[in-house]
């Protein structure tokens, strides 16, 4: 997946219009998803956290890189954007990984 952002990130005159900052939902949800199944599936404190950050600076990479391609412009409000998906997608796994936690305690 992050393959696919980076490319689609990558490619001049490729990507979402930016009419309506409609691109930054695009962010947004890209990167949520992008963190979302495996903070599903790690395991500890150390291991989700190193994930959120290597995929926090690979996002930072992906715009930095974004500045030198005709077609294409760095945005800091897109690295917001990319970092809001990071965040929520990284908190609703948690979330869900502890909900079924509490449901299979409850059903002992």
């Amino acid at each position: 997946m992050l393959a696919a952002i980076a490319i689609g990130s990558l490619l001049p005159g490729f990507g979402p219009t930016d009419r309506y900052d409609f691109d930054k939902f695009v962010h947004l949800g890209a990167y949520m998803a992008l963190a979302f199944w495996p903070m599903l599936v790690l395991r500890g404190r150390a291991a989700p956290f190193l994930l959120l950050i290597a995929l926090l600076a690979a996002s930072a990479l992906v715009e930095w890189l974004q500045g030198a391609i005709p077609g294409r412009e760095a945005s800091y409000v897109d690295f917001a954007a990319n970092a809001a998906g990071l965040l929520t997608g990284s908190l609703a796994a948690r979330l869900l990984r502890r909900q079924a936690q509490v449901l299979a305690f409850l059903q002992r």
